[in-house]
């Protein structure tokens, strides 16, 4: 996944990418030339990163369906930004971001977020784009929102997400 933005670019998390986070992320930041924070990744990324590396490592050829986030004018790893592996097999795909906290409250979730959703649109086979995220967690929900999704269900703490097309954001 690649695109740009005003503020930032996207770098496909490739499993290489993946593999110097999970080893040594100073090695990240030198292979990028950019600063990677202490506070990167978040904690839900950093757990599901060996699978996600792992799926990546065995194929090698597919699409990558995950980015790291860089501010330009920073140069600094800012979040990330991906559809959870891809389209399952009724071509559905699910976005999930995070931003570092320091740039937290500045828009940079929702401008990710709809630039992720421009992105996935064009990518064959797509039929229908799905979020969820902690009932509590108002930012993600606001981001939601502005991105053009609506709630279509809860389980338990999570509230479940549906893009729906509507003037402003096709």
């Amino acid at each position: 996944m690649r695109f740009e933005t005003k503020r930032v670019e996207t770098i496909p998390f490739t499993a290489e990418r993946m593999e110097q986070v999970i080893k040594d992320k100073g090695k990240l930041a030198e292979l990028l030339q950019v600063h990677v924070p202490d506070d990167w990744p978040h904690p839900d990324l950093a757990e599901a990163l060996p699978i996600i590396y792992e799926h990546q490592r065995l194929h090698p050829t597919e699409i990558v369906w995950d980015a790291l986030v860089i501010n330009k004018e920073t140069r600094e790893l800012i979040g990330d930004v991906g559809f959870k592996g891809g389209p399952d097999a009724s071509g559905t795909v699910d976005i999930g971001y995070s931003i570092v906290p320091p740039y937290q409250g500045q828009g940079y979730a929702t401008e990710i977020a709809q630039a992720a959703v421009s992105w996935v649109k064009r990518q064959p086979g797509i039929k229908r784009i799905t979020a969820e995220c902690d009932i509590e967690n108002k930012a993600s929900i606001r981001v939601l929102e502005k991105t053009g999704f609506v709630r279509v269900g809860q389980d338990g703490i999570w509230l479940k997400w549906l893009w729906k097309k509507s003037k402003g954001n096709d």
